[in-house]
């Protein structure tokens, strides 16, 4: 699984976040950095009320948080201090504002993944039907003694110049999903007519725990 170049924002997020405060905490350069964070939103037609984000209810974020450190616009649903709903992640490209994923979440738990290509904005890759993976069966051939997949999904990759579907099939996740990822079992391989062949990725073998 090769998209882990598209998804370094996490180091960018994690190291150099900048967050919009809630309305009545703002400090001065926080105050202008979210004003500017949702003019660029509203520059590409998402509308949000300053006063409606980045709120706390008994210690935990609750309903809509935007968050920006530069490099991405994050806009997260909470509820009860836990992910509900979408993740939007948008980068800023050659002073442009584009999506760049689309994450689902339940309960917290990652459900499902959109990945947009930043030049032609048509998604590159969908991942649903995210769950626990039975690491009895689901771990890729020559995996990398000391990683561990946890989850799995069905994933399918498009031409992002054209939306056609190229591939398809399991893929299993570690808990750091945008470094830790490997194909398992068949995949269907699509030719430019629409036809298909059958690639087996193999399952359980190859490392040791």
């Amino acid at each position: 699984m090769k998209h882990i170049e598209k998804i370094t924002f996490f180091l960018f997020f994690f190291t150099s976040s900048i967050c919009c405060k809630g309305s009545d905490k703002f400090y001065e350069k926080g105050t202008e950095v979210c004003k500017e964070t949702i003019e660029d939103l509203a520059s590409i037609g998402i509308s949000i009320n300053m006063e409606d984000i980045n709120k706390n209810v008994d210690g935990h974020r609750s309903g809509l948080w935007v968050e920006d450190n530069g490099h991405y616009v994050i806009i997260t649903n909470y509820m009860n201090g836990q992910k509900n709903g979408f993740e939007q992640i948008f980068s800023r490209y050659k002073n442009k504002i584009r999506a760049s994923y689309l994450i689902g979440y339940s309960d917290n738990v990652m459900r499902s993944i959109i990945l947009f290509d930043e030049k032609t904005g048509l998604i590159s890759l969908f991942v649903d039907n995210i769950e626990t993976n039975d690491d009895s069966i689901n771990y890729p051939v020559n995996w990398a003694i000391g990683h561990s997949f946890p989850f799995i999904g069905y994933s399918h990759y498009y031409n992002p110049s054209n939306g056609q579907l190229e591939s398809e099939g399991y893929e299993v996740f570690g808990k750091d999903w945008e470094i830790n990822c490997e194909r398992v079992g068949q995949w269907k391989i699509y030719n430019k007519d629409g036809t298909f062949s059958i690639n087996d990725y193999g399952g359980y073998g190859g490392g040791v725990k």
